[in-house]
């Protein structure tokens, strides 16, 4: 196996991007860590530990076997694709030592499909919310948009089930819980849904978070959680005027702590920028980066606490 220190994995990111020889080679300085990340979305130790991960991991769509330094200059491309969302040409011109276009674009989304592969790894359901004597308050519970190009259709110019009234364009939505207690995402609805669907009906599908969700549990989410008058009440604490003012301070800490988790989200290109590619990947790179945030929460960069 090809196991990197943290070291090792700043100087090869570094010599990839050719900042070796402009003076930033030394790890101590804050400035030139704050440059690593910003250009791999990541620092040295949490990508040092994903890559170990990969060439471990028992999830066969996941596993590098007999990785290469190679192997390894792609898998820091992806970290960089999903960062900084450059095009695969624009990639090829910089890195062309490493393969022509298609190279790149097969190589460097394999790293994608390969990260994202790590979700059952990193984003589970906590044994502790299915027992009895659990605590009630378990999740936060939001839905966010993403957006993506325009859809053909067949009568119309505009598809409007693709309208995200958060992006005020066409876009795709997913269902996103966090432990409120720990530096966690806990679920992720499968694929996307297009950006019309209502959060309440994702939250709804079968086999869904309200389903995971045990009698006398609840999570913590916005209005849009709200049941409609006549209809029953879901398992999500939504603002209500009548709480104390110390539930309404602890519900709004956890609203709040989720959207800072979809802000760090969208400190990746792929998911802050419009998607180009087909919709149908889009969940890929989405969950990669989940996964990429999930490891940042146990190398040094956790949520704040509810």
């Amino acid at each position: 196996m090809l196991i990197k220190t943290a070291h090792e994995m700043f100087q090869g990111g570094m010599q990839l991007f050719d900042f070796e020889d402009n003076g930033f080679m030394d790890y101590t300085k804050p400035h030139v860590q704050e440059l690593y990340s910003s250009v791999l979305g990541s620092d040295a130790v949490t990508l040092a530990n994903l890559w170990s991960d990969l060439q471990t991991t028992a999830i066969p769509e996941a596993r590098i076997e007999n990785a290469t330094e190679k192997d390894l200059s792609y898998f820091l491309l992806a970290h960089n694709w999903l960062k900084e969302y450059p095009s695969f040409t624009s990639m090829a011109m910089k890195f062309s030592r490493l393969g022509v276009r298609s190279t790149i674009s097969d190589w460097t989304w394999s790293m994608v499909l390969r990260i994202a592969a790590l979700k059952p790894l990193k984003i589970v359901w906590p044994d502790e919310f299915d027992q009895p004597d659990s605590i009630v308050y378990q999740y936060s519970v939001d839905g966010v948009h993403f957006q993506k190009n325009e859809e053909t259709h067949p009568t119309m110019s505009k598809d409007p089930s693709w309208y995200s009234h958060k992006g005020n364009g066409p876009g795709v939505a997913y269902e996103v819980a966090m432990n409120i207690w720990k530096s966690e995402i806990v679920h992720i609805s499968d694929g996307y849904r297009k950006a019309s669907v209502h959060d309440k009906t994702i939250y709804e599908e079968p086999g869904g978070l309200r389903d995971k969700t045990q009698p006398g549990k609840k999570g913590i989410g916005d209005r849009g959680y709200r049941a409609k008058k006549g209809t029953p009440r879901l398992p999500v604490c939504t603002p209500n005027s009548h709480n104390t003012e110390q539930v309404r301070k602890f519900q709004g800490r956890a609203r709040a702590r989720q959207e800072t988790f979809f802000a760090r989200c969208k400190n990746f290109g792929c998911l802050k920028n419009k998607w180009r590619a087909e919709v149908d990947k889009h969940s890929i790179a989405f969950e990669a980066v989940c996964v990429i945030l999930a490891y940042q929460f146990e190398n040094g960069h956790p949520l704040f606490e509810v």
